[in-house]
């Protein structure tokens, strides 16, 4: 076997590891109201703009940013259903990982480390399946390799703005793209007047595009109210009790905060052993230090973080003399971390969460651990009046397509209409049991996990008469008055 040969056998098992590792069972809480909103869209081609799944703000108008994320989450379901959605997360996830390294000549041992940093770091994106986050860090992924290669081929950025132009539409992160763009092209111009003393020609062509990209972001349903949208989630309050938007530090059992820190200390390294290429290198450590922080305060900015930083160890390894294949020993080690990541996941890994028959109520175990007998029972004896729900089961139960609204969804974390805002009257009442506020509603109807305090209260009251519990199973409980 030619050593070239053996080196592509060799990074393709490499690749296809990673990839086993980066499958995860669907999960996504919100699949539900993605799915009603891309059957609408399908069935009457136009964007939903009402609310019709909650009694809480019927009017509100929300900025969808993900909108055209919904038509294909619903084509995809309803032909390879959670299945199907837990490997297409994973294909998404490789692909990722692949354009992010992509623009660098690697050996397989290279990938294998990079890999093996990825798959740890990204699990905050990768874990909940096939989302329009990983879509909108598939769109990143293929931006920073679109930069990295403009450095030697400027014309290449002329494709930034079908880029931004599909990705505005897709998720609303595209800003996140946009200030990485400015911090990678301004420091081309800024290395480049630093050698030659004089400004660049192709500061015109970069300003251009940077302007058109911009504008084309503008072209979606709602204009410029998606930035709108996005500047509510970097300063609205509630974001606090969502738990992707908490910092790594919390109780996070894949966000892996010792792999981040290891990782950071590695490109710390990195940072000195390139010191002579500082300036030639600020994009990739302004970067690593924003994007560092922000991680660490909130871990929903891993994925942005690992994409935008790895290319810059990858700079490292790819200028790393190290001849690793003089060792006969590389050859066994490499076979046998290849087999054992195989079998690990195939007979391991993959049954441990059922995947081979991966089903709804599979679904519900991994995802908000919902309840698929009571949203069958709630199809067949609808909910009267108006009711209080768990916040995390809101969207599979308008997935399910129980016939009535609700008060809460996992759309309302940010929704606020004239100094009315229901998920903080939710946060009073289910976590800071706040009873009194819960009798000011007047609800007619409960669904709450059972290990709730607002749950045992309700029990109590049923006890005096006032509640009737209608239905249990598992965590869930349906009451009626």
């Amino acid at each position: 076997m030619t050593g070239f040969l053996k080196e592509k056998i060799y990074a393709n098992c490499v690749y296809f590891v990673t990839f086993l590792f980066l499958i995860f069972p669907y999960a996504d809480k919100d699949w539900g109201w993605h799915l009603k909103y891309g059957e609408y869209f399908l069935e009457t081609g136009q964007v939903l703009r009402t609310n019709p799944f909650t009694w809480t703000l019927p009017l509100y108008q929300w900025i969808n940013h993900e909108w055209l994320f919904d038509p294909l989450l619903t084509i995809l379901f309803k032909n390879v259903g959670f299945l199907g959605l837990s490997i297409l997360g994973g294909v998404v996830s490789f692909f990722v990982f692949f354009f992010a390294i992509r623009a660098f000549k690697l050996n397989f041992w290279n990938i294998g480390v990079l890999a093996f940093f990825f798959e740890r770091i990204f699990e905050t994106a990768a874990y909940e399946g096939f989302r329009s986050q990983i879509l909108s860090l598939l769109f990143l992924s293929i931006l920073v390799f679109t930069l990295i290669k403009a450095r030697e081929n400027i014309e290449l950025i002329l494709l930034l703005p079908i880029l931004f132009l599909v990705w505005a539409n897709f998720h609303g992160t595209f800003i996140i793209g946009i200030f990485v763009s400015l911090i990678f092209l301004g420091n081309y111009l800024l290395d480049d007047f630093l050698k030659k003393k004089k400004i660049n020609n192709k500061f015109k062509l970069i300003l251009v595009t940077l302007m058109v990209s911009v504008a084309a972001t503008f072209i979606n349903p709602y204009g410029y109210k998606v930035y709108l949208e996005d500047i509510k989630h970097f300063s609205n309050p509630n974001l606090k009790y969502v738990y992707e938007w908490l910092p790594i530090s919390t109780d996070c059992g894949y966000c892996h905060e010792y792999t981040f820190l290891g990782f950071s200390a590695v490109i710390v390294f990195v940072i000195y052993k390139r010191r002579q290429f500082f300036f030639e290198d600020l994009h990739y450590i302004a970067c690593f230090a924003i994007f560092g922080v922000l991680s660490f305060k909130v871990q929903r900015y891993l994925g942005v973080f690992i994409v935008v930083t790895l290319p810059y160890l990858a700079t490292y390894l790819e200028n790393l003399k190290l001849d690793l294949n003089k060792f006969r020993s590389i050859d066994y080690l490499t076979i046998l971390i290849v087999s054992i990541g195989v079998c690990f996941n195939f007979f391991n890994r993959f049954p441990s969460f059922n995947l081979y028959r991966y089903s709804e109520k599979d679904y519900c175990l991994y995802s908000s651990m919902c309840s698929v007998s009571l949203a069958d029972y709630l199809l067949k004896n609808p909910p009267s009046g108006k009711g209080f729900n768990f916040y995390d089961w809101g969207g599979y139960l308008i997935g399910k397509g129980i016939d009535t609204k609700l008060f809460i969804d996992g759309r309302m974390h940010l929704w606020e209409e004239d100094g009315y805002d229901p998920f903080t009257d939710y946060i009073s009442i289910y976590y800071q049991e706040d009873y009194k506020k819960f009798d000011e509603y007047g609800f007619d109807w409960v669904i709450v996990r059972d290990d709730s305090s607002l749950a045992q209260a309700l029990i109590s009251a049923t006890k005096k008469g006032g509640w009737k519990l209608k239905f249990s199973e598992g965590r869930a409980l349906y009451f009626t008055r």
